[in-house]
């Protein structure tokens, strides 16, 4: 792992975030919509034989996951539900990965910080003005290198407060589509 701290703000391993998403993106609130399409396309019976209709989930993803963290859930059917929660139990199973990964990345660069700091030596004594002078620029220093990590983890910050945010988003898609599930075909 080369060290952070003497190059600024970039990634430690040189790689965008693990979920995909710019790191420009402004921050916007949340909400999480779950929607259940009502509508079911006609299918033509004139051909039975012949007929080669696609389900109406081959054309559209069953669970649709936005950068936002908005989840959209596409069942008209209690098989395309439970097929849709299995689909959003490995969502959630791939969000909690991407998170601990981000976990990881702020647990190495706050160790090499900590290895920096414990490395570096103590601070000049004496030395009248110019050793005072020398110890402002000492302080200076080791702010800098405070404000390199903070800006170094702060990218890692905003991305695993996001993926928290999704996954919640997850939680909260799997528990209206089992509440659809159980309350009957009628609700799907």
């Amino acid at each position: 792992m080369t060290d952070p701290f003497s190059q600024g703000a970039s990634s430690a391993d040189g790689s965008g975030d693990s979920a995909g998403q710019s790191k420009q993106s402004p921050r916007r609130p949340v909400t999480s919509i779950v929607e259940f399409a009502r509508e079911v396309e006609p299918v033509d019976n004139s051909n039975a034989a012949e007929s080669t209709s696609v389900p109406s989930h081959d054309k559209r993803p069953l669970v649709e996951l936005t950068d936002d963290g908005t989840v959209r859930v596409n069942a008209t059917t209690i098989i395309e539900a439970k097929l849709a929660l299995i689909e959003l139990r490995i969502v959630k199973k791939q969000l909690a990965l991407a998170k601990r990964l981000v976990m990881k990345d702020k647990r190495e660069i706050r160790a090499a910080y900590t290895d920096y700091v414990r490395r570096r030596g103590s601070k000049a004594i004496g030395g009248g003005t110019i050793g005072r002078i020398f110890r402002i620029v000492q302080t200076v220093n080791r702010d800098m290198k405070k404000v390199q990590l903070a800006n170094a983890l702060a990218p890692r910050e905003e991305q695993q407060s996001r993926l928290e945010t999704m996954i919640t988003s997850v939680d909260f898609a799997i528990l209206q589509v089992q509440k659809a599930i159980l309350s009957g075909p009628t609700s799907i």
